[in-house]
């Protein structure tokens, strides 16, 4: 939504602000296998951790139960720990935990 134009200096164009508006958030959580060229997204209201466990079980128990062994890659997020697993998913012995890398090695940051 426009809030109108900005003061002008002589013979500068006209400029603009507009001020962003928000319409609500989700979430979407992805499952996927690339060797099998499967993939799956959930969306959900929020980001907590239940839902992240409560998206683990059903990877586990619907998407992939003949699974001997799941391997989960994720981002560094504040629900993205095993702490979030421990209760929902404690009898899950095939849940592998894995952090996704974010490119950064000690080489990296030397050379800035």
């Amino acid at each position: 939504m426009p809030r109108g134009s900005l003061l002008l200096q002589a013979e500068q164009p006209v400029r603009q602000d507009s001020e962003y508006e928000r319409h609500g958030v989700a979430n979407l959580f992805l499952a996927l296998e690339p060797l099998r060229g499967w993939r799956k997204v959930r969306g959900t209201d929020r980001r907590t951790r239940r839902d992240f466990a409560e998206q683990r079980r059903q990877r586990a128990d619907e998407d992939s139960p003949q699974a001997e062994r799941i391997v989960l890659v994720v981002e560094n997020l504040n629900t993205h720990g095993p702490g979030a697993l421990r209760r929902p998913l404690r009898r899950k012995k095939r849940i592998v935990w894995r952090r996704a890398s974010n490119g950064i090695t000690p080489r990296n940051m030397a050379a800035g």
